[in-house]
């Protein structure tokens, strides 16, 4: 049986005013999140995955932004609450975790100071007690000599330190929904590990959903069950993880995916790239925005826009109601030969 959804994102649309006229930088996203489930958002810089994360939480300046659709958290709309209240919403019912964690950091206040604050915004307590739940988080997430570090700066840890921090941080208010944005960028492959096991022990003990903003499809191999792809601010692509990998269905999945180079391949040989780059804002193509990229379409991708359509497979989940349904938004999906990524890569992503 299906598990009914935390997180339930329906048509979001966020605009921007500019001085050259309004953009849409997330046009028309759906999608849900289970509890304890990782959803994965992938693509390039530019595609909106960040702006996503931001319009959940509402961290944008509405006096330039605007937002339109629902984003219900527990069958409450998050874009209908006053400030008051989706300010004590943030933290105790959804925390994020951004990406540079030197610009999250108050560089003149001490660690001490800044978890015992996140604290105490939401829950009510004393100082001693808030600092003892300080203590604990930061012992919880693996930060070391947890006292000492209260009374140090940022500046005076490594990224991955700030970064523990950070988490500590985002779970001070016990939150149903934790959104991480890059959490892993600038991070050492070790200590990416080591950032992203905590994580996902986080998640497990406590059955928080997550969704995870990343460039990096090994780790969407390793922490997701479900993955969105975005481009040019829609969704062209939703599967499972293992779908998504086995048989990526969107042209611009199958680029992402051969684009990660294959351990044992020629050097001599030049890496696979997608061609051209993703169009600004205010040149949003007629069609398919993937068209002008990509080397199937057709004069129909470049003069209509595809539709998200749900692709039916006949499957023993399916039929048991459990498989999470696979969406594309190409209207040459079907005709797309399957073999246009080496089956070594992708088995070397997971």
């Amino acid at each position: 049986m299906t598990k009914p959804a935390l997180l339930a994102v329906t048509d979001l649309k966020t605009s921007f005013l500019t001085e050259r006229g309004p953009v849409t930088a997330v046009d028309g996203v759906s999608f849900t999140v289970r509890r304890g489930e990782t959803l994965g958002i992938v693509g390039e810089s530019g595609c909106g995955k960040s702006v996503t994360a931001d319009s959940i939480m509402r961290l944008l300046d509405e006096k330039d932004a605007s937002y339109s659709g629902s984003v219900e958290l527990d069958g409450r709309d998050l874009l209908s609450l006053p400030e008051t209240e989706m300010r004590k919403a943030r933290g105790s019912e959804l925390a994020m975790i951004a990406q540079d964690s030197m610009s999250s950091l108050n560089p003149v206040f001490t660690i001490g100071n800044q978890v015992i604050e996140a604290i105490t915004v939401h829950q009510k307590m004393s100082q001693k007690d808030a600092y003892r739940l300080a203590i604990s988080l930061l012992e919880r997430t693996g930060v070391p000599d947890p006292e000492h570090r209260m009374t140090q700066y940022p500046h005076e840890l490594s990224g991955g330190l700030r970064q523990r921090i950070l988490i500590a941080m985002a779970l001070s208010g016990n939150p149903k929904l934790l959104i991480a944005d890059e959490p892993t960028t600038a991070l050492d492959v070790t200590t990416q590990a080591q950032i992203l096991t905590l994580i996902r022990a986080l998640q497990s003990s406590s059955n928080m959903a997550s969704v995870l903003i990343t460039h990096d499809l090994g780790v969407v191999a390793e922490m997701c069950d479900r993955v969105i792809v975005m481009y040019l601010g829609q969704v062209v692509e939703e599967a499972d993880v293992d779908a998504l990998f086995d048989s990526p269905r969107h042209p611009y999945t199958r680029g992402l995916l051969a684009s990660i180079p294959e351990i044992d391949r020629d050097r001599s040989e030049p890496l696979n790239v997608i061609a051209g780059r993703v169009p600004t804002l205010h040149a949003v193509p007629v069609g398919c925005r993937f068209a002008e990229r990509c080397d199937f379409a057709t004069d129909k991708c470049r003069d209509s826009a595809p539709p998200l359509e749900d692709v039916t497979l006949e499957t023993e989940d399916m039929l048991a109601g459990d498989a999470t349904p696979l969406k594309v938004r190409c209207w040459n999906w079907r005709d797309i030969p399957m073999n246009t990524i080496p089956a070594t890569t992708t088995q070397a992503i997971r």
